[in-house]
């Protein structure tokens, strides 16, 4: 007798719990975290010491990222893109982690200042929405074209209310 009397007060422990109105969290999924990255930030890159040849060492542009399912296409203007850019890709996991192919690429018209030309890749971390890593490429400029100087350059990606 005591030990149904036990397992009906256990079981009327649980039903209670388990009547609860709070529902799972769902986990996360790239396209939710693709979902939530997606906006306006101050992008700077801050070119690999041996790169000093170059026309300069620190690039910042405002980069837009837009949700495209499972990535993020970045664009920017400034640092000589006067309109906005497709400059690369951010491809979200679910860890907090994020894959960039960067590819500011030679201009289709002609520039009127220098713009920087960078081809390379990055793993990172994203932590409070801001991403900061080196990015494994070779840069060079419009100006600089023939130069190309391999390295690890410096990004970050700071959200921004514009």
């Amino acid at each position: 007798m005591r030990g149904r009397l036990a397992l009906f007060g256990f079981a009327m422990l649980c039903a209670s719990a388990c009547a609860s109105d709070v529902a799972p969290t769902p986990a996360p999924t790239r396209e939710s975290f693709a979902t939530a990255l997606a906006g306006t930030y101050a992008l700077t890159i801050r070119l690999d010491d041996r790169c000093s040849s170059l026309a300069n060492a620190v690039w910042q542009y405002r980069a837009t990222l837009s949700n495209s399912g499972v990535y993020l296409s970045m664009k920017a203007v400034g640092g000589g893109y006067s309109e906005p850019t497709v400059v690369g890709q951010m491809y979200p996991y679910t860890d907090s982690t994020a894959r960039f192919i960067w590819n500011f690429a030679d201009p289709e018209m002609p520039v009127a200042g220098t713009q920087l030309l960078l081809y390379g890749s990055s793993d990172t971390a994203i932590r409070n929405g801001t991403v900061a890593g080196a990015i494994a490429g070779t840069a060079s400029t419009t100006r600089d074209a023939n130069n190309r100087c391999s390295g690890s350059h410096a990004f970050t990606l700071l959200p921004s209310s514009d």
